[in-house]
């Protein structure tokens, strides 16, 4: 059956075959956009039913949301059938007895999972889950620790990147020129002159409030300016103390378009970032859905802080010497 359900992805949840695919599986219930907990909040674009019963979950979003339309059209148009998940061995859930996408078993292992799917996708990242982008979805296979058989498996159509605005600067300041302009205040002229491309006083708002400028919905940057000693200086005493690039749809941004430290790309699933660096983080943690890896050097510190259900790098952030243990409370 689980072909049949894959033949689904994109249709309406309103759809005659989405809603007979549901009873089927005894899904109860239609999807809907939760309120935000605040007016100022986005509502989830996404949402979930089913599993319990049947081990299939099948998750909605917003149409305009999913195809990166315009904003204004969220909220106002279809939710989209974005999502099939098929649980095998996971707690609290029935294990799903229908057949599984393209060929899998319930008794495969990591190792069967990769023969099997290994020659049907170019790009595939590999860590905690296993991610394969096939032509038509994202494949997410998930294993149990112990015996690393199939946990779960999902099946998805990932969120279209945003279409580049046509007034993109031809030029994005090099990481190494912004690494150069930490400790300068938001008023020094070297910093406005290497920034000037971007155009910075159009983002700048409140920066004593905020102590930062956010770019993230036009370049997918962000530079962040914590309050220094001297009260006194322009903008209460603003400097640069980090910047922080952003993967295309994370909070809704425009991925950065430019390069980042030791050639890191937003592509790159958590074990190659550590060769990309050429050694292994001062620190590291991994929880179920995310994690983040960091490095210290003489001049800056690293922080990538990356997706374990996509295996990709979600926001790098680039800080001077000490940002981290003061950020982090000491």
């Amino acid at each position: 059956m689980s072909d049949a359900l894959l033949n689904l992805l994109g249709q309406p949840a309103t759809s005659a075959d989405v809603i007979a695919a549901m009873a089927e599986y005894g899904v109860l219930g239609t999807p809907a956009l939760s309120e935000p907990d605040s007016p100022q909040d986005d509502p989830n674009w996404y949402d979930w039913l089913g599993a319990g019963a049947r081990g299939v979950e099948f998750g909605f979003v917003d149409h305009a949301y999913l195809l990166a339309l315009d904003p204004a059209m969220r909220g106002h148009g279809p939710l989209i059938l974005a999502q099939l998940y098929f649980y095998l061995r996971q707690p609290g859930v029935n294990p799903y007895q229908g057949q599984l996408p393209l060929g899998l078993a319930a008794g495969d292992d990591r190792a069967a999972v990769r023969r099997k799917i290994g020659t049907l996708a170019a790009g595939s990242r590999h860590y905690i889950r296993d991610v394969w982008d096939l032509r038509s979805f994202r494949l997410v296979v998930a294993y149990r620790p112990e015996d690393s058989l199939i946990e779960s498996a999902a099946v998805l159509l990932p969120e279209r990147p945003w279409t580049p605005a046509p007034d993109q600067p031809q030029q994005l300041p090099r990481c190494e020129r912004l690494v150069q302009l930490f400790g300068l205040e938001w008023g020094d002229g070297a910093l406005r002159q290497a920034l000037a491309p971007l155009q910075p006083e159009l983002f700048a708002g409140n920066l004593e409030e905020d102590e930062a400028v956010d770019m993230i919905h036009a370049y997918g940057l962000e530079l962040l300016f914590p309050q220094a000693e001297d009260p006194q200086a322009e903008n209460g005493g603003c400097v640069l103390a980090a910047v922080r690039f952003y993967r295309d749809r994370e909070l809704d941004a425009y991925g950065w378009k430019g390069d980042m430290p030791f050639a890191i790309t937003f592509d790159d699933a958590p074990p190659l970032l550590a060769q990309r660096v050429g050694r292994a983080p001062d620190e590291q943690q991994d929880d179920d859905l995310d994690g983040f890896a960091l490095w210290h050097f003489p001049r800056f510190s690293l922080h990538v802080y990356y997706s374990n259900f996509a295996n990709y790098p979600l926001r790098v952030t680039v800080m001077r010497p000490g940002f981290w243990q003061s950020a982090e409370g000491g």
